[in-house]
């Protein structure tokens, strides 16, 4: 099951990179998050 961070941040960072909005931090959290999901 996906955590909810995929349907929020994932849904964020997709708009970010149609507007070519720089979001690092919310980049980096998405990749954290994706990491421990995948242990």
């Amino acid at each position: 099951k996906r955590m909810e961070y995929d349907a929020f941040t994932g849904a964020l960072i997709r708009l970010a990179d149609k507007h070519k909005i720089h979001i690092p931090i919310n980049r980096s959290l998405y990749d954290q998050l994706e990491r421990l999901e995948n242990q």
